[in-house]
């Protein structure tokens, strides 16, 4: 089958799959939602510089091997400084490499998996191609920026593979101005190949009435490693996501780290399932919740044991900081293999005020040691990070506490 035919049969799965809710979160009425011509920016203007900075993003790419920056339904820039490293528009990758890039379209995510990703196909516009190639190492992080600015739907479809032997570092900031209503939708499929490892930092600050819905896969093939860190710090109206990871390859490893800081009336529906079919994978799951006012969260992790001698294990964790904050811990766990090992532990509680006496006993204020309990809750393994990545991160956590003791 052609390019075209191809993409052609995957049109008419998305229109077939329009009306198909997400098994997950709270119901869209995506039709309210079109994509819009966004408004001429300067990013540079602090306005939107500073917004972009509080999500990872370096706006002037110094620190960067190579950047993206999308605009609403519009690519704005697009660079790579580092030589084995290619950066591309999507749809300028399929024009250019019309003769594989068919095998990673809609293959890590079916584009009939919800009304998300058919609207996705079917209304979306932009999204980036990355890739690394053969044996290089980044040593500066990837940078990929989605910021709503003018509302309406944004809804790019992302790629990047990673080829054998090679290792890099991607940072994505996603954000919208104060006074925007949107819906976001962004498709990501990771091909991650044999002895490749890429590390996934994603920062989410979004605004009240803002509606989120990213639909993410991972493909891991022999040996390679895959390390994640979602953090939402800003309150959406409603956020659902539940990446799913495929460690097919015998030795491939996977953990995903997911940081939540639910605020107001927000609705969230958050976590990762990892799929363990190669010999000896493993894959871990992680959560923090931190729950204020009368949020809503649902804090899931799913793993699935299928090869010979894989390793898996969930954790969530909570912490409700509100009498009127609703959360569920979600861990699962399905084993079709003898030899599978797969353990889970989930735990949800409030701020422990023996901790807190204590610390003020030692002469700190009631808010500093509440900010202390907090921070000490929100620690997680930080692993396989650049240390800017890293610095990054925890500047991150830090602000994620400040915000939760406010």
């Amino acid at each position: 089958m052609g390019l075209e035919s191809f993409r052609e049969k995957i049109k008419e799965l998305a229109k077939v799959a329009l009306n198909k809710p997400s098994r997950y979160g709270s119901d869209i009425n995506i039709y309210e939602f079109i994509p819009k011509e966004p408004p001429k920016i300067n990013l540079y203007e602090s306005r939107f510089s500073k917004r972009l900075e509080g999500v990872g993003i370096d706006v002037k790419a110094s620190t960067r091997s190579a950047t993206y920056f999308q605009v609403d339904s519009k690519v704005l820039a697009y660079k790579s400084f580092y030589p084995g490293v290619e950066i591309l528009p999507l749809e300028m990758a399929i024009d250019q490499y019309r003769d594989f890039i068919r095998d990673y379209l809609w293959r890590a995510v079916p584009v009939d998996t919800d009304k998300y990703t058919a609207i996705a196909e079917l209304r979306g516009s932009g999204g980036y191609f990355i890739r690394i190639k053969r044996g290089v190492k980044v040593d500066k992080p990837i940078q990929t920026c989605l910021f709503m600015v003018g509302g309406g739907l944004q809804a790019p479809h992302n790629i990047v593979i990673a080829e054998e032997g090679s290792e890099a570092h991607l940072i994505t900031g996603c954000t919208i101005m104060p006074e925007v209503v949107g819906l976001h939708v962004g498709i990501t499929e990771f091909y991650i190949e044999d002895r490749a490892r890429v590390t996934y930092t994603m920062i989410h600050a979004w605004n009240k009435v803002v509606h989120v819905r990213p639909r993410t896969g991972i493909y891991l093939s022999n040996d390679s490693e895959y390390i994640s860190y979602y953090m939402t710090l800003a309150n959406a109206k409603s956020i659902q996501t539940f990446p799913k990871i495929y460690a097919k390859g015998d030795t491939s490893r996977a953990y995903s780290s997911s940081i939540i800081l639910a605020l107001g009336d927000a609705e969230y529906d958050i976590g990762t399932e990892v799929v363990l079919i190669g010999q000896g994978s493993k894959g871990e799951v992680v959560s923090r919740v931190l729950a204020k006012d009368n949020s809503v969260t649902y804090a899931r992790g799913r793993i699935v044991g299928l090869g010979e001698k894989v390793k898996g294990h969930v954790e969530c964790r909570a912490l409700s900081l509100s009498s009127k904050a609703r959360i569920l811990a979600v861990p699962e766990l399905e084993s079709k293999s003898q030899t599978a090992e797969l353990t889970h532990e989930a735990s949800i509680g409030k701020l422990a005020e023996d901790e807190i006496i204590y610390l003020m006993s030692k002469g700190f204020d009631e808010k500093e040691a509440e900010s202390i309990v907090i921070r000490g809750f929100m620690d997680v393994s930080i692993r396989g990070l650049l240390p800017s990545l890293e610095r990054t991160v925890k500047s991150v956590i830090d602000l994620i506490t400040r915000m939760a003791t406010h």
